[in-house]
């Protein structure tokens, strides 16, 4: 059963579940997402949780608005914590530092994380040459664990099927062309929504 965090008040504040509060201030979700959103992005985080739960746990979102996508990984962040009572991380191949000395522990953290969010990152950055290796590892190693990983498309106009085609093709740029197939075949099991701002 998913628990909505604006329809679990009291259960959010119970001392079992305080904790949930400060895990989201640690990665820097603003708690007005705890707060009731509309009707439309209410039945969205549902939707989304029911498919990271079920069979479905890998999702490609494709929205003409990357700021609404980010409000929705901060919904479905904080509805995942008060569902499952485990973590998350929303991180992306630019979060990724390759010169860094934490760089092989933080891609652990990614491949290991309960659900993880990699929200949408210009295929044409220079800086993925760097990291999309990494990027590809952490997605394959997440697909076969059938680890919960929701990624996200931006597509201008309309989102038709030669548009999805072709931007689904950009995220070899992000993940390696490794990774096309998980989105691409039929058989991958990802489910593609379009997500209506």
């Amino acid at each position: 059963m998913i628990k909505l965090p604006w329809e679990n008040r009291e259960l959010l504040e119970s001392e079992d579940h305080n904790w949930i509060v400060q895990y989201l201030l640690n990665r820097d979700v603003p708690l007005s997402y705890l707060e009731k959103p509309s009707e439309k992005q209410e039945k969205q985080v549902e939707s989304l949780c029911q498919y990271l739960l079920g069979t479905r746990h890998f999702v490609l979102l494709v929205c003409n608005n990357s700021a609404y996508v980010k409000e929705l990984y901060y919904r479905v962040a904080a509805t995942w914590l008060l569902t499952t009572e485990s973590g998350f991380e929303i991180s992306g191949p630019l979060d990724l530092d390759p010169y860094g000395q934490d760089f092989w522990a933080h891609v652990k953290r990614l491949k290991e994380t309960s659900l993880l969010m990699v929200p949408y990152t210009d295929p044409s950055d220079y800086t993925l040459r760097k990291t999309k290796t990494a990027m590809g590892s952490i997605m394959s190693a997440r697909k076969a664990a059938k680890k919960p990983t929701i990624t996200d498309l931006f597509i201008k106009g309309e989102a038709t099927n030669q548009k999805l085609k072709e931007s689904i093709n950009n995220l070899s740029a992000v993940f390696g062309e490794q990774c096309l197939p998980m989105f691409l075949e039929q058989n991958s099991n990802a489910k593609i929504v379009k997500i209506r701002s």
